[in-house]
């Protein structure tokens, strides 16, 4: 008598998350004996809060898939070439880990650093991660993430690592009154959280956001801005440098106290060689103090600051002081010296922008920023004051796909750090911050970015290896 599998009934909805991107927002599955019948959003998720895209909604479509492959092949044939049949042979699980690990084993015992790892940027982030996590155990550091470099953010992730301990950044659309948008679709259905962004970028609209987007043609970002300007194609980066240089030097709008505790802008700088001026007992660089009227390292307790709201001596961010017999300049001086090139009409010729739009916005972005406002919000440690900038530039695919990506990057995102827009409410806040809090039953892993003894911002963990 044949035995035959009791079909299971049974109609429940279980919590996951969607895998069919790295956004991996939260949703909702319905399983009817044994099939999965209904996706959608889960409302208790941080990520998606509810809502999941089209993308999202199919993903049955992929499981059951009839061409879909589920289970390890092997390769039989040895001639390859197009047109060549592999002559694939289906295997069972445990023949394929038996040679995966046999040949594993042979490569570690003579050199594990000949390991190659493929990946892609579009794989759940959590295996993205594991493999980075058993690359390191194996003592290999080869990755490529296939669909990545150029195709991605090559200029826009290591840059925001340096400058954010994150991944990417994007404006909190949720507290941000003007965010500009250079060749970037976040925000517009894609790019990273796309649905949760899509939805507050859309509320931001109600409440009276202001979106400008700069971009070569009108695309699905362009049209939905309040106002699109279009801009000469790879000209971004000169763009940026002409709002700096309006916000500085034309308009006088910048946030003197975030540049002065929270960036290197204080810093002497020597003439001779463009480094840093150094304390010669400790080798630390050197602030002035405007106070007492003398240099003192970065980091002297006299002129740094814990707290937004603690009192100070005031540290220059401009001019030039002597110090050991040398004029040494701020770097924020040699910055606002190196921009003023850049005026609206020398923008104008490099990127087609109009001279006039340029200061405009400039202007508008400055006091849209609300310098010296702030705002109380929760944290796991009680209310805290923290300044409110609601203003953001952000980039991606578009502005950084170009020769100096990483400058361009660079240069954009400077807008917000002289507004004093960066990580904080309103502001361009970095997305997959290298920061944790620990598993609360253990406490680990902790990880927190902390100062190198130059006091720039070394991540406590990050995708790639690179110091500041």
């Amino acid at each position: 008598m044949a035995v035959t599998k009791e079909r299971v009934k049974e109609d429940v909805w279980i919590p996951t998350s969607c895998g069919q991107c790295y956004c991996m927002c939260g949703i909702r599955v319905r399983r009817q004996d044994g099939i999965v019948t209904q996706v959608e959003g889960n409302p208790d998720a941080p990520t998606g809060r509810g809502s999941v895209c089209a993308k999202g909604l199919a993903a049955s479509h992929l499981l059951y898939d009839p061409y879909r492959v589920n289970y390890p092949l092997k390769r039989t044939n040895p001639e390859k070439g197009l047109g060549v049949d592999p002559k694939w042979e289906r295997i069972t699980w445990e023949e394929a880990l038996d040679t995966i690990v046999t040949k594993l084993k042979e490569v570690q015992a003579k050199d594990p650093r000949s390991v190659y790892f493929q990946a892609t940027t579009t794989q759940a982030s959590e295996i993205r991660f594991g493999v980075i996590g058993f690359m390191k155990a194996f003592g290999t550091p080869n990755y490529w993430v296939s669909g990545g470099g150029l195709h991605c953010g090559n200029g826009a992730h290591f840059m925001n690592g340096i400058m954010h301990a994150a991944w990417s950044i994007i404006p909190d659309f949720a507290n941000c009154n003007m965010p500009l948008n250079f060749g970037c679709s976040k925000g517009h259905g894609a790019g990273h959280v796309a649905v949760m962004n899509a939805t507050q970028a859309a509320d931001a609209r109600v409440r009276g956001s202001k979106t400008v987007t700069f971009d070569p043609f009108q695309s699905a970002q362009a049209s939905k801005a309040h106002e699109w300007v279009p801009i000469r194609v790879g000209t971004d980066g000169a763009l940026a440098l002409g709002l700096v240089n309006s916000l500085l030097n034309e308009h006088k709008i910048y946030d003197e106290e975030y540049l002065a505790y929270k960036t290197n802008a204080p810093y002497l700088i020597r003439k001779s060689d463009g480094r840093y001026k150094r304390d010669k007992a400790t080798n630390k660089p050197l602030v002035w103090d405007k106070v007492d009227k003398r240099p003192k390292v970065h980091d002297d307790p006299s002129v740094t600051r814990v707290e937004y709201e603690d009192e100070a001596h005031e540290v220059a961010i401009f001019g030039e002081y002597e110090v050991d017999g040398e004029m040494c300049p701020t770097g924020l001086e040699l910055l606002r010296e190196h921009v003023k090139k850049y005026t609206p009409e020398y923008v104008e010729k490099i990127t087609w922008v109009p001279a006039a739009t340029v200061s405009r916005i400039a202007k508008e972005l400055g006091e849209t920023a609300e310098i010296g406002s702030t705002v109380t919000v929760q944290t796991s440690k009680g209310p805290k004051k923290v300044p409110r900038r609601p203003i953001a530039t952000h980039f991606f695919r578009g502005s950084q796909g170009h020769v100096n990506s990483g400058w361009t990057c660079l240069s954009i995102d400077m807008v917000n750090h002289i507004v004093g827009a960066a990580d904080t409410v309103g502001g361009a806040l970095g997305l997959g911050a290298a920061v944790c809090s620990g598993y609360e039953g253990t406490g680990k892993p902790y990880q927190i970015p902390y100062p190198c003894p130059d006091g720039l911002m070394i991540c406590g963990a990050w995708v790639y290896d690179h110091l500041p």
